[in-house]
């Protein structure tokens, strides 16, 4: 075998899921490692070195999904923090007394109390307005799985359970878990990020 071939085969095994594309050096089909391999038929179809379809986007983007999914019971949670202390009329320090009252003021600083509890509410409403649209779009985009098993995964995703966890529960082997969990980050993706796909 010549050195571009042996390149090229190296190549074309490394996107072959005779080797989990890539991921093994002993191919299944032949049950041998690649360098013993004389000829494989994957080899005469043209390889496609000039215009690699480029998937960076589309993974980015399912990466993303999975990230949405594992934070969404933090962001829950958040929310309902932040909305308690919103309500709250006001977190302005009290005045003080005793030994605190003693001790010596700032000097050079325009201490505006109302100005900085101002501010720091108009942060605090932005952050919570975020959090909770990205919440209702996870809430919108969850809706849509239609299978009940992808329905039950995804509801313990959304709890925050763990895949051990979840695996236990509804009764499958992780390797199966990781594919239905990958069923649902396909769906999920083209609901939250339907635009960046289009163009991707």
């Amino acid at each position: 075998m010549n050195n571009k071939r042996e390149i090229d085969s190296v190549q074309i095994c490394a996107t072959c899921p005779g080797t989990l594309w890539g991921a093994k050096s002993i191919c299944r089909v032949f049950q041998r490692h690649i360098s013993e391999i004389d000829h494989c038929e994957e080899w005469d179809k043209p390889y496609l070195e000039t215009d690699p379809i480029d998937l960076e986007p589309a993974l980015e983007i399912l990466q993303r999904v999975d990230e949405d999914l594992r934070d969404y019971h933090w962001m829950v949670k958040e929310v309902k923090r932040l909305e308690s202390r919103l309500q709250v009329a006001g977190n302005a320090p009290t005045s003080m007394y005793g030994v605190d009252s003693t001790l010596p003021k700032p000097t050079g600083r325009y201490n505006d109390v109302v100005g900085k509890e101002v501010l720091h509410r108009m942060r605090k409403i932005e952050r919570l307005s975020k959090l909770k649209e990205k919440v209702q779009k996870i809430e919108q985009a969850a809706g849509t799985i239609q299978d009940e098993k992808e329905r039950t995964v995804l509801e313990c995703i959304l709890d925050g359970d763990r895949m051990g966890i979840i695996a236990h529960h509804v009764g499958l082997s992780r390797q199966r878990l990781n594919e239905v969990k990958r069923e649902i980050l396909k769906k999920m993706a083209w609901e939250l990020y339907q635009k960046e796909l289009r163009g991707a």
